[in-house]
């Protein structure tokens, strides 16, 4: 049981708004509010919403029933001039706001801000994959824009161990490479937007070895160590109190993210401190702004400004 109370932000994270998708009436729709719940706005129809790091734009997915596909769209902040650029999913903004990686046909691409020029990053028959690789997607970019993580599926595996593992790419598709070799699952990367050496991934807190039963934790990994600190677990034991979509603060000191409680049906979004591992409501519980628990779809977005 999380308890409401109030906190305030440190100034280099006191900014930024929350855009989150809410599942109602057998509609996904967007939201955006401010980290304390005010501000509460429905912006559009559609799933995975990510800030670009001016905060001016959000590009999210909706589904084409007309062509039974999911597409990538772009909006301004408030709602406005949606531009359908392609097929896809999953997208990324760089840094400089230039282009968008996204997930599409079993691979990674990367096209401009305006659709154009779309092209193959990495697919799962490239170099440096592991093995039965069949699915990859999830990119994040490095703060300075070099680099992209992503998870590679490998589906043929036993899951939920040894089936997703977080690989690093050099931003052109070359010099692909695991985040770790340290054979833990690895999935949903979220690379800090201060510290290139730090990103967050889901986790578990068994190894496949381990007969006892198991819960998803956050991670952070040292890109350049590959180490991994356990962040966060839920207080209860229970495979279905799953966390899932991530993203970072402005200033790097918070992550926040999805908690679904499978058994009682809850879902919230919380926000961890990073130094200290502390976990609190961020969109507080009395606004009912959730997020389903499919956040394969979904997702949680925290501007940069």
């Amino acid at each position: 049981m999380y308890v409401r109370t109030e906190y305030t932000l440190p100034a280099a994270d006191a900014g930024g708004r929350i855009a989150f998708v809410r599942d109602g009436d057998g509609f996904r729709d967007i939201y955006v509010a401010n980290p304390d719940g005010s501000g509460l706005t429905p912006l559009t129809q559609g799933t995975e919403p990510t800030w670009s790091w001016d905060g001016g734009k959000i590009a999210f997915n909706r589904y084409d029933s007309d062509r039974d596909v999911w597409a990538i769209h772009v909006m301004d902040a408030d709602g406005s001039n949606q531009v359908q650029l392609g097929d896809g999913g999953s997208p990324a903004w760089s840094p400089d706001g230039s282009q968008i990686a996204f997930a599409f046909g079993g691979g990674i691409w990367v096209m401009n801000a305006d659709g154009s020029d779309r092209r193959e990053l990495v697919n799962t028959a490239s170099p440096g994959l592991p093995d039965s690789t069949v699915r990859i997607g999830r990119p994040t970019w490095s703060p300075d824009g070099q680099r992209i993580a992503f998870q590679a599926c490998r589906c043929t595996l036993p899951v939920p161990f040894g089936y997703r593992q977080v690989m690093i790419m050099d931003a052109d598709g070359t010099n692909v490479r695991p985040l770790s070799q340290d054979g833990w699952t690895t999935f949903s990367p979220a690379w800090s937007p201060v510290d290139a050496d730090r990103i967050a991934v889901k986790s578990y807190d068994r190894m496949p070895s381990d007969s006892a039963s198991f819960d998803h934790v956050i991670a952070f990994y040292s890109v350049s160590t590959g180490q991994r600190e356990i962040r966060y677990r839920p207080h209860v034991r229970r495979l279905d109190y799953t966390h899932e979509a991530f993203d970072w603060s402005p200033g790097g000191r918070y992550i926040a993210f999805t908690q679904y409680n499978g058994y009682g049906g809850i879902s919230r979004i919380l926000y961890m401190d990073v130094e200290t591992g502390d976990v609190r409501p961020l969109i507080p519980d009395d606004v009912d702004a959730f997020t389903p628990p499919d956040a394969e779809q979904y997702g949680v977005a925290w501007s940069r400004n």
